[in-house]
Parts: C-alpha cells; structure tokens; sequence
C-alpha cells in the first residue's frame, strides 16, 4: 500500500492510489449515503485474498471514509469492527449504526 520515497518519506503506492480511484468508483455508483454517529463495519475477504489482514481493514474502511460512508475511522465513530473469510470474489464490507 505504501512505499518510501527518497526526500518525502512514506507515501501511496501507485497501485494503492489506482485501487482507491477505482474502487472508489464502485462505491459511487452503488450510491449510498452516509450513516452519521457510531457504526459497526463488518469485512470479508476473499479466501484466495493474499496480503496482511489489517492492510484490507485499513484500506478498505479508509475507502468508506473518503467516500461520505462514515463520518470517521476514529474510536468514537467505528465502534464495532469485525473481519471474515469467506469463498467470495474480492471483498463484501456491511455498515450499520452501532447500537
């Protein structure tokens, strides 16, 4: 997701940065709005998903940020967070309002 580069310091890969367009993209065009105040995200995975677990959490609920899903990733935000694997193609990620 990041690489170092020389003089700047740790910055956004350039597959990192065309995942984010494109799948912003998606995200878009599924057009849902945001939830305000507390949620509860659940991830899964792809089984054949290869990578950190917790790289597919950042990414992916930064996506839900930068989109308008979520107001924020902080504590007070995303109160409940949960990853899975499962025998689907790339990633399902569900947001509720955290009771």
């Amino acid at each position: 997701m990041f690489a170092n580069a020389p003089g700047i310091g740790r910055v956004k890969s350039r597959r990192y940065r065309t995942w984010i367009k494109e799948a912003g993209w998606l995200v878009r065009s599924q057009r849902v709005g945001q939830i305000c105040g507390p949620v509860k995200i659940e991830i899964v995975i792809s089984n054949n998903a290869r990578g950190d677990g917790d790289n597919f959490i950042k990414s992916l609920v930064d996506l839900a940020v930068r989109n308008g899903l979520i107001e924020d990733d902080n504590p007070r935000i995303v109160r409940g967070l949960t990853l899975d694997f499962a025998d689907i193609e790339g990633a399902r990620v569900t947001i509720r309002r955290a009771a």
